[in-house]
C-alpha cells in the first residue's frame, strides 16, 4: 500500500499540470516578498547635491557678477520604494539647477532652485521629505572690466655665458579681466612665470599668466574671467662683445705709424647683437686724412651703430686725438708757371685770377730743407665743371717735383679761375624767314 502511495505521488510529481500550478505559486510568492520586503518604502538617507547655475550669460550682459554664494550645495531627504532610492546615490541621478537669469540687480539675491532626475528614475515614487535650505542666497556685486599690462618673472639665470636676455616682449601687450569691481581694481598686472636657463637665442613661447596686485603678490579668485588662457612671449637673446673703437688714418706727407699716436676715448664699447655682431671685433669712427693738419689734431666723433646692434656702455661720441712727432713744416709761396689749370672743356678759355698761394710743406728736418717755391707746383682741375661760365673758385692740388723723402704738402688749397666761351665756338641764332 505505501508503494502504491508512492507511485501516485511521483505522478502529481511528474505532472504538467503540477509545474504549472508551483510555477504560478512562487511567482506570487517572489511579488509579494519584493513588494513587502524589497520594494517596501524607506526612508533616505542625505543626498548631497551640488548647485548648477545657469545662463551665466545673462548676468555678464547685465555687467553682474556672484562674488558670493551662502551655499555651494543642497541636502535633499526622500521616501519612497527601497529601488528607486538606492539610484539616488549614483552620481548624477539627481540635479539641482539655479536661473542666474533670475537675477536682474546687485546686492543680495534669493533664488529657488529645481530638482530633476535622470532617465531611469521614477520620480513619482518619490517625495522630497526634507531639504538644507528652500532657497539659495547670494551676492551681486557689479562688474566692471579693464585692460592688464603683462610683466615677466625670470626664475633663475635665462641668457647662457656671453649673451643677455632683453625685456620680454607681449602678444598681445595687454589682457582684459572682467570681474567684481574690488577684485578687479586690485590687478595691477598679469605676470608670466618664465623657468629657462642657458638660452643662447632668442626664445618665443605660449605661455599662462596671474594676476598680482601692486606688491606683486599673487591674486587667486574664482570670480575673474580672462579674455584669453595664454599669451605670445618672446624674449630677446643677444650676444655680448667686446668692441674697439678705431679711426681710418690716411697716412701722408711724413706721418706715418711710427711717428703718430692716435688715442680713442673711450677705447672700446659693450655692445650687444644678434649674429652680425658675431663677425664685428672693431667699429671705424671716421677717416682722417693726417695731410688736414700739422701735428695735432682733436675731435669729437658720433659713434653710429649698424642696425641691430645697441650700445651697452652708453657712450653716444669719442674724442679722437692724434699727434704728429719728430716733424717740421715749412711756408713755400707757388707763382707764375707753377699755379697751373688744367682739362678744360673744348671750346672754353680758363684764366687764373689767383697769382700766388703759400703753402705749408712738412717733413723730416733734412728733407724738408731742399723744398724751394719752384719745387711747389699747384693745379686746378676743371674736369667736373663742364661748360661753366664766369669767376669761381676750385679746390687745387699740391704736387712737389722732385725726390724729397717722404715730405708733402698740408693743408687745403684752392685757385680762383675766369672761364670763358671762345668766340669761334659761340652759336648765332640765324634770323627767322618769312
Amino acid at each position: 500500500m505505501l508503494a502504491t502511495l508512492r507511485k501516485k505521488i511521483n505522478k502529481i510529481f511528474e505532472s504538467r499540470a503540477f509545474y504549472v500550478v508551483f510555477s504560478i505559486l512562487a511567482s506570487i510568492a517572489l511579488w509579494v516578498f519584493v513588494e513587502r520586503v524589497v520594494n517596501e518604502d524607506i526612508e533616505s538617507r542625505g543626498v548631497h547635491i551640488p548647485v548648477e547655475f545657469i545662463n551665466p550669460e545673462v548676468l555678464t550682459d547685465r555687467r553682474l557678477v556672484v562674488t558670493d554664494a551662502a551655499t555651494d550645495g543642497i541636502t535633499l531627504y526622500f521616501s519612497g520604494k527601497r529601488g528607486e532610492i538606492s539610484k539616488l546615490y549614483d552620481p548624477g541621478a539627481v540635479r539641482v539647477t539655479a536661473n542666474l537669469a533670475d537675477i536682474t540687480s546687485p546686492g543680495q539675491n534669493t533664488l529657488g532652485y529645481s530638482v530633476t532626475f535622470a532617465a531611469g528614475i521614477d520620480e513619482k515614487g518619490l517625495t522630497i521629505t526634507s531639504r538644507s535650505a528652500a532657497f539659495i542666497s547670494l551676492r551681486v556685486e557689479n562688474a566692471v572690466s579693464k585692460p592688464v599690462p603683462l610683466t615677466a618673472k625670470i626664475d633663475g639665470d635665462i641668457a647662457a655665458e656671453g649673451y643677455l636676455a632683453e625685456p620680454a616682449v607681449f602678444n598681445p601687450e595687454t589682457v582684459m579681466v572682467y570681474g567684481p569691481r574690488t577684485e578687479v581694481e586690485r590687478i595691477a598686472a598679469a605676470r608670466v612665470l618664465i623657468q629657462r636657463e642657458n638660452q643662447s637665442r632668442t626664445l618665443t613661447t605660449e605661455m599662462t599668466f596671474t594676476p598680482v596686485d601692486a606688491d606683486g603678490i599673487e591674486m587667486e579668485s574664482d570670480k575673474l574671467t580672462f579674455d584669453r588662457d595664454t599669451v605670445t612671449v618672446t624674449i630677446p637673446i643677444l650676444m655680448v662683445k667686446e668692441v674697439t673703437l678705431t679711426v681710418n688714418a690716411i697716412y701722408a706727407s711724413g706721418a706715418t705709424t711710427e711717428n703718430t699716436v692716435i688715442s680713442i676715448s673711450p677705447g672700446s664699447l659693450s655692445l650687444s647683437g644678434d649674429a652680425e655682431l658675431a663677425g664685428m671685433n672693431s667699429l671705424t669712427l671716421a677717416t682722417i686724412d693726417l695731410t688736414k693738419f700739422e701735428s695735432f689734431h682733436s675731435a669729437t666723433y658720433p659713434i653710429l651703430l649698424p642696425n641691430g646692434i645697441n650700445n651697452l656702455t652708453g657712450a653716444t661720441e669719442a674724442e679722437v686725438t692724434i699727434s704728429i712727432t719728430g716733424l717740421e713744416t715749412k711756408r713755400v709761396t707757388a707763382t707764375g708757371a707753377n699755379l697751373q689749370i688744367i682739362n678744360e672743356t673744348p671750346g672754353y678759355t680758363a684764366q687764373l685770377v689767383t697769382q700766388s698761394v703759400d703753402t705749408t710743406v712738412r717733413g723730416a728736418a733734412g728733407a724738408i730743407e731742399a723744398v724751394t717755391a719752384e719745387s711747389v707746383r699747384i693745379v686746378a682741375d676743371l674736369a667736373e665743371y663742364g661748360d661753366t661760365i664766369g669767376t669761381f673758385t676750385v679746390p687745387a692740388r699740391v704736387y712737389l717735383d722732385g725726390s724729397f723723402d717722404g715730405c708733402g704738402p698740408i693743408g687745403d688749397y684752392k685757385l680762383t679761375v675766369r672761364v670763358e666761351r671762345d668766340a669761334e665756338s659761340r652759336t648765332v641764332t640765324p634770323r627767322p624767314t618769312d
